[in-house]
């Protein structure tokens, strides 16, 4: 019986000698500023929608209290008056904060990182989600993200040192 032997490029590699595959690159610490910059910015976005909301539910708890007669009149009446005029003042600063973003993400140079950034910070969309939706893979999605963040971070940056100076 012979004993054949495998040529050199087909034979088995003990475990030690498999190669290891890379590491996705990391982002450096001045990537991680800018895109922490750039979450925070965006970030404003739900914090001021929340906050409409919440307005929006106390002016409907002021009018049913209206209705049953619970608070003197003229106080409810104050009341929904101060209400309207901080929801008024909210809502433009939504749509100001909602018209910048779109602006400056579409000065991004990936529009793909953009229409992401958009479903995740301006559709309250999950990364997994938003990854669904169009047809990427999660970890696709987590590097768009990543870079489109990076991206404007810069962006911000450059607007303020234009701003200040």
């Amino acid at each position: 019986m012979t004993h054949e032997t495998r040529p050199p490029e087909t034979r088995m590699l003990p475990f030690s000698e498999v190669p290891k595959p890379e590491a996705p690159p990391r982002a450096s610490p001045a990537e991680d500023r800018l895109a922490a910059e750039a979450v925070s910015f965006l970030s404003q976005f739900s914090l001021l929608d929340d906050r409409i909301r919440c307005r929006l539910r106390y002016q409907a708890h002021l009018k049913s209290l209206a209705f049953r007669g619970d608070l003197a009149a003229s106080a409810v009446i104050r009341r929904l008056a101060e209400t309207e005029d901080a929801l008024d003042r909210d809502i433009d600063r939504l749509v100001d904060l909602k018209d910048l973003i779109l602006q400056l993400l579409g000065r991004l140079s990936r529009p793909e990182a953009a229409r992401l950034l958009a479903e995740i910070y301006l559709n309250g969309r999950t990364v997994s989600q938003a990854a669904a939706q169009w047809g990427y893979s999660r970890r696709t999605a987590y590097r768009l993200r990543r870079k489109g963040l990076a991206e404007l971070g810069s962006l911000l940056t450059e607007g303020g040192r234009k701003s200040s100076a």
